[in-house]
């Protein structure tokens, strides 16, 4: 988790941060909670980290944005559980060897509380992971609303948000340092991984009104390559 000089340390339990929404919002709709960032510089393709779920509810799931950089020539999710519950992929995006991608899941009460493990496969090695969790409440479905892709940059797209729905963006680049600056979410985390460059960053947004066509934009300081930016809105 961050700390006071701005750094993040691997492998250490997330703690969400709660009442951080309106409660006008909250009674007409999903709500959610945000989490922390952690990463893994080590070469795996399995990553395992722990993650506080929060209180047992069956209205509860569970999204997590990934990224990370394929050792070999490519990459992409293969399976994953939260607390014993699988994932899904939302939206994911392959350019080169960077890797982007909104994982989600239901997260029943009889997965229990606190925190529990979070572990997830890839197809083939990689390294310089990041993932950054989301908790939300009375969604009614994990299929995506809408979803969007972009491997430009700055990464850019359009996407429709229904009534009170969340979404959620996540982007990458390799080889240099940067930091983003988002259009249409809030930026919820921004960070360079490991020595060697790789930079990632994401935000969230929760709709008043339904939207039609909201553009999502990640600005990055500075060009590297393979651009990676992914989005999916759900209600």
């Amino acid at each position: 988790m961050f700390g006071d000089s701005g750094q993040f340390h691997p492998q250490q339990p997330i703690q969400f941060m709660e009442g951080l929404l309106d409660p006008i919002i909250g009674s007409q709709g999903p709500t959610f909670s945000i989490g922390a960032l952690q990463s893994d510089t080590v070469s795996r393709t399995t990553y395992t980290f722990t993650v506080d779920i929060g209180a047992a509810d069956d209205a509860r799931a569970m999204h997590f944005l990934c990224t990370t950089t394929a050792t070999g020539a490519s990459t992409s999710f293969s399976s994953g559980t939260i607390a014993g519950a699988s994932l899904a992929n939302s939206i994911d995006l392959q350019v080169s060897v960077s890797y982007c991608t909104i994982l989600s899941a239901r997260v029943p009460a009889s997965a229990g509380s606190g925190n529990q493990t979070l572990s997830i496969t890839l197809s083939s090695a990689a390294t310089y992971f990041t993932v950054f969790p989301y908790r939300s409440m009375m969604l009614n479905s994990l299929t995506p609303v809408a979803t969007l892709t972009s491997s430009a940059n700055p990464g850019t797209g359009a996407i429709n948000v229904s009534e009170r729905g969340l979404l959620f963006a996540t982007a990458r680049q390799g080889n240099t340092t940067c930091t983003y600056t988002w259009a249409g979410v809030n930026e919820d985390f921004d960070a360079t991984i490991g020595a060697t460059g790789r930079s990632a960053s994401g935000g969230s947004y929760q709709a008043g009104a339904a939207e039609v066509g909201r553009t999502v934009t990640a600005t990055r300081s500075a060009a590297g390559n393979n651009f990676t930016m992914v989005a999916a809105s759900f209600r």
